[in-house]
């Protein structure tokens, strides 16, 4: 059987080493992520993807298909 001393610094040696792996992934992760940024920045720049600023999914027509479809109805609210 282990004594607490032994399981406290098994402890102890594995949450450093968590410590260390997080550390690594969050390094990881930003080296991707600075990646994906660069290269949506390429391809917008090529002419592939539209300007962040642009709307690529404009609204349809007033009173088109769907329209009013599972929203509430509007009136007076009546107090109970």
């Amino acid at each position: 059987m282990q004594t607490a001393e032994q399981l406290k610094g098994q402890f102890k040696f594995m949450h450093q080493d968590n410590l260390q792996q997080k550390m690594q992934d969050i390094q990881s992760m930003q080296a991707a992520k600075q990646d994906f940024k660069n290269d949506v920045k390429e391809v917008q720049q090529e002419g592939y993807l539209p300007p962040k600023d642009q709307d690529i999914n404009p609204p349809g027509p007033v009173g088109g298909p769907g329209a009013g479809v599972g929203k509430p109805q509007e009136g007076p609210r009546v107090k109970r």
